[in-house]
């Protein structure tokens, strides 16, 4: 029984500095890896999982529990406000650089949008001549055409009546009260009736309950100001109307490109409901005021509408072709962070795998391109796809972004 004991001792006693032997060895070799590794890179680690992380020393990373990886052998040279990405983190995040070129454009070709608009050069108001009541309207809606002549409505008017009888009275005798008949003629033609209009008037041979309104000039109607029953006085706009043989095509511009067009440039309208119909016609007036809330300008080319196809309201584009000499700094579009009062970039470090936010002055956009005025330099090297990735993780990380600048 003694022996039994001593040998379950001695059994015990084996496995326990076996334990102690097998845990030992692993340390001192994780100890010496770590020494190694330690004195190849004295520089700043990351995870390439979750670049935010970063560490002066090698270690595991506490969000996923990779194995941090070097950074920079160049930690001096690292911008502190510059978010680190790891080549691994670069690619997961499907990163793409741009290098900034000079390039010599021969044409610049600017694409806008915009509207067809009545043309306000042939706008006009219909005015009453004379005090009354509305007793009928020929006219109910807008959108309807009148031609010049055309009846608008049926007025009771005391002054009208009251002329209408002196006409009836000195028209019999009108040789010998010349004077008399023709100034009541000239009532009517101040109330602009026609000549045939006043002899319609003579050959009823009675006076009338109530009195044309005639159109005097043809248009469209765009507003219409009265109604049947309505009292209305003397030069009161009943309604308005416009002349839709030719419009406006008007168009947006950033207020950089403004400085690039005048008038007489040629110019062509393409007018998408219309299957894309292409007309050329030239710019006929440049707006010298900017719309301060969306940093835009506006042009304007008169179109003709003889067979009146082309409906105000109607979308349009438009294509200017523009001669250039300069050679010009350009960026893809997609490189850029818009914050309403900045345009942001991210540059990448030629040192260190670290991207920095930068603040550039834009120019004008050249299709899928921007012209760069100042902030970037010939060779340097952009993000302009996974740009809001990047700006993500620098605002993870506490670093300089579009909303901590």
């Amino acid at each position: 029984m003694k022996l039994l004991q001593h040998k379950l001792i001695q059994i015990s006693s084996i496995l326990i500095i076996g334990l102690a032997i097998g845990i030992a060895i692993p340390r001192s070799l994780d100890n010496t890896i770590d020494t190694e590794v330690t004195h190849q890179h004295q520089g700043l680690w990351s995870c390439s999982m979750h670049p935010q992380i970063i560490s002066e020393s090698q270690g595991s990373c506490p969000i996923c529990g990779m194995d941090l990886t070097p950074i920079s052998e160049n930690q001096d040279q690292i911008d502190p406000n510059a978010i680190l990405l790891t080549e691994d983190a670069a690619r997961a995040a499907q990163l793409e650089t741009y290098i900034v070129k000079e390039e010599e454009l021969t044409i610049k070709k600017l694409e806008l949008s915009g509207t067809l608009n009545p043309n306000n050069d042939k706008l006009f108001n219909e005015l009453s001549y004379v005090e009354g009541r509305i007793e009928f309207l020929a006219i109910t809606s807008t959108g309807v055409h009148l031609n010049k002549g055309d009846l608008i409505a049926k007025i009771y008017a005391p002054d009208l009546i009251a002329a209408h009888q002196e006409l009836l009275s000195l028209y019999p005798i009108r040789d010998q009260e010349i004077k008399l008949y023709n100034a009541v003629v000239q009532k009517f033609k101040h109330w602009n009736y026609s000549n045939q209009q006043i002899q319609e008037l003579i050959k009823q041979n009675k006076l009338l309950s109530s009195y044309p309104i005639y159109a005097q000039q043809s248009g469209t109607i765009t507003e219409l100001l009265i109604s049947e029953g309505d009292w209305i006085k003397s030069e009161q706009t009943i309604l308005s109307s416009v002349d839709l043989n030719s419009v406006w095509a008007e168009l947006e511009i950033h207020e950089s490109q403004m400085n690039h067009l005048k008038t007489g440039q040629e110019i062509e309208v393409v007018i998408e409901a219309l299957g894309n119909k292409k007309i050329r016609t030239v710019i006929d007036f440049v707006d010298p005021l900017i719309n301060t809330d969306k940093r835009i300008g506006r042009i304007r080319a008169t179109l003709l509408n003889k067979n009146q196809e082309l409906k105000p309201g109607m979308f349009i584009t438009a294509n200017i072709h523009q001669p250039l000499k300069d050679k010009l700094l350009r960026i893809p579009a997609s490189a850029i962070l818009w914050t309403g009062k900045e345009s942001l970039v991210y540059v990448k470090s030629p040192n260190a795998p670290t991207y920095s936010l930068r603040s550039v002055k834009i120019q004008e956009p050249i299709e899928e391109w921007y012209t760069i005025a100042s902030g970037l330099e010939v060779g340097e090297e952009i993000v302009f796809r996974g740009t809001f990735t990047v700006d993500a993780a620098a605002q993870l990380a506490g670093k300089r972004s579009m909303i901590n600048r």
